[in-house]
């Protein structure tokens, strides 16, 4: 699963230099999660050009407080007051453009979602109320839905405090979107603040397979099979019907497999990534491992005559062989513990 998530201006825009804590563990998940692209940092085209326009402004009332400041000071001492502001003005604003540039995609709307802006205007759906003219947030929203409309495989998360606008809170206090704004069947989510967002991608990294680490679960999966699974009503009906419908060598003889035990496990792999499936509570993995497993030979004793006394059939000493073993586990992620296996497959390698 990718998400993107998308920031409002007034998030940005409550701390520029985005060093705040907040925004410290924000990029931190941002970093720990990204691999192959999994979390997205987005602001649409208005926002930036909002998040700037701002920045401009509150530079501009710093810089005259410095101007002004530095003419105090010439009246009292001489000190080299050498900055040229305008250079200094420009220097910082191009600076503060890269930074924005260089940590989110910057996504621009189409013909077709500015003219959904008019369509809400007209019809005076949300954010357009109290003959309000909220061009911008309804031009914001749009490049959103049409960015989820066009990846479909992407959860969105709209990050902002203007909750007024998007999303007002439900009878559980719940901010859910406002029914002129399409969820896409909840996959566009509206976030009221960093501190929220952070509390759901803590949920997304336990829930989610894509933001788990793989061998941990992987790991954790091998052990509790060895543990807790190898001697279980499942998996010896599994290797009872595998032993006694396969033909086994043992010297010059075939026969069936008896007094199996299986003890070990390695090589333990996800077969299919594509075919992962997620509940609210558990990942269904489909699983492919070697097992070893120590096993006798039954075959026929060919010297068998019925009037000696001899026995019929006899058995061979242990051997070890390593079967592959495929099969469903049901996992808990949060609590890190199968809960339980299904269509357990054995076969030779």
């Amino acid at each position: 699963m990718t998400i993107g998530v998308f920031l409002d201006s007034n998030i940005i825009m409550s701390d520029y230099k985005m060093q705040g804590i907040s925004f410290v563990d924000f990029f931190r998940a941002h970093e720990e999660l990204n691999n192959d692209e999994k979390f997205k940092l987005i602001l649409t085209e208005m926002n930036y050009y909002e998040i700037i326009s701002n920045f401009k402004r509150e530079l501009n009332k710093s810089l005259t407080k410095y101007s002004s400041f530095k003419n105090e000071i010439l009246k009292l001492t001489e000190l080299d007051f050498d900055t040229n502001i305008k250079e200094l003005k420009t220097k910082i604003i191009k600076n503060y453009e890269q930074e924005i540039k260089a940590l989110f995609y910057i996504k621009s709307p189409t013909e077709k979602a500015a003219s959904n802006v008019f369509n809400r205007f007209y019809h005076q759906k949300m954010p357009f109320r109290d003959n309000k003219s909220e061009f911008k947030d309804a031009l914001i929203w749009e490049t959103v839905y049409e960015y989820a409309i066009n990846n479909q495989d992407e959860k969105i998360y709209f990050i902002s405090n203007n909750h007024k606008d998007f999303a007002p809170r439900n009878g559980e206090k719940a901010y859910v979107l406002h029914e002129h704004f399409d969820s896409l069947n909840n996959r566009i989510k509206y976030i009221n603040g960093i501190s929220d967002f952070l509390i759901e991608i803590n949920h997304l990294k336990i829930h989610h397979f894509d933001f788990n680490e793989e061998e941990e679960v992987l790991s954790t999966i091998s052990q509790d099979l060895r543990d807790n699974y190898f001697y279980s009503p499942v998996f010896e009906g599994e290797m009872y019907d595998f032993f006694s419908n396969n033909d086994f060598s043992y010297e010059f003889f075939e026969g069936w497999g008896t007094d199996y035990t299986a003890f070990g496990i390695y090589d333990i792999e996800i077969t299919d990534s594509s075919q992962v499936l997620e509940t609210e509570d558990f990942f269904y993995l489909p699983i492919r491992f070697i097992a070893e497993i120590e096993y006798s030979v039954e075959y026929r004793n060919p010297a068998y005559e019925k009037m000696t006394g001899d026995e019929e059939f006899l058995q061979s000493g242990s051997n070890l062989g390593s079967f592959y073993i495929k099969c469903l586990v049901k996992y808990d992620p949060e609590n890190k513990k199968v809960v339980e296996v299904e269509g357990l497959e054995i076969d030779f390698i």
